[in-house]
């Protein structure tokens, strides 16, 4: 349930090349559904057994002073049964990098953590369990999922190519939302697009390829004799994306640093700041870095 973080962004070098990647509309922003919603996940339940026990869950937390019972929820999913406790706000300021919540959750998951009940075993008599011991705040799951066909969690390879970027900030509080609607785009574009959710960024990238695609370049410094690297794309399909997608696109957008003259202290001209680069896949990650 809980995606994996995409673990190596590599970028490599500006590739040249450029026929105007379009940028995007992102929809939802003031007044839609904020996606920043955390909440504490009491405890998970699996077996056949798990919708009973999650209901019990669900009803000693509401009975708990210093909780309140509106905010217990219990969300099934295919395998699991998570029952989760509160709403709280992320907010992300990009400038320093730094997050906080509103409210706080450290009072509220404390609590939980402490939470015990006495179990009556015919053996061993009465005992002391603490149930909720391993609970964690995580991000609350939506009720709206992406296809899972194209989430770049389970697609199989070792590269894939970035193209856009969306994180909440401002009036955007969508982003898993609208990075899986610019996939659907893609789609029917007929790209190989795929999104993906990190814990602040949602990317969207296109195609899947091979460790191959990406070949590491070797050079000699003949008067020092030090040895440099540089990786160097050689997958004709990937520097094809390269060309028709030379942008990172940021909220659906071209980002730009402006270039002043010196001089006069006049706008000389606009650079684009964020260029689309490969991308270790998660799976590929997990496994080692095998890859294809």
């Amino acid at each position: 349930m809980r995606r994996a973080a995409l673990a190596c962004w590599l970028a490599l070098g500006a590739v040249a090349g450029c026929n105007g990647q379009n940028s995007v509309t992102p929809r939802g922003g003031a007044g839609e559904p904020d996606e920043e919603l955390y909440a504490i996940r009491c405890v998970t339940m699996i077996g056949a057994e798990r919708f009973r026990q999650a209901a019990t869950a669900e009803r000693l937390l509401r009975n708990v002073g210093g909780l309140r019972p509106e905010l217990v929820l219990v969300r099934h999913f295919e395998d699991e049964s998570n029952v989760y406790y509160g709403r709280y706000q992320r907010v992300y300021d990009a400038g320093s990098g730094r997050e906080s919540f509103r409210p706080d959750f450290r009072r509220d998951l404390e609590l939980i953590r402490t939470l015990s009940l006495t179990v009556t075993d015919r053996n061993l008599g009465q005992r002391a369990e603490w149930p909720f011991l391993q609970a964690t705040v995580e991000s609350l799951p939506s009720s709206q999922q992406g296809n899972p066909a194209w989430d770049l969690a389970r697609a199989d390879g070792y590269w894939s190519w970035q193209v856009a970027v969306f994180v909440n900030e401002g009036e955007m509080r969508r982003r898993k939302a609208v990075a899986e609607e610019y996939t659907r785009q893609l789609r029917d574009q007929g790209e190989q697009a795929f999104y993906h959710h990190g814990a602040v960024y949602s990317s969207v990238c296109i195609g899947l390829f091979p460790k191959s695609a990406v070949q590491p370049i070797e050079s000699r410094d003949p008067l020092t004799g030090r040895v440099t690297t540089v990786n160097r794309i050689v997958d004709p399909r990937m520097l094809d994306l390269a060309r028709r997608y030379p942008y990172n696109l940021h909220n659906g957008r071209v980002r730009y640093t402006v270039v002043r003259d010196k001089a006069t202290g006049k706008v000389d001209r606009r650079e684009p700041r964020d260029a689309s680069f490969p991308v270790i896949l998660p799976a590929a990650q997990h496994a080692g870095g095998l890859g294809l």
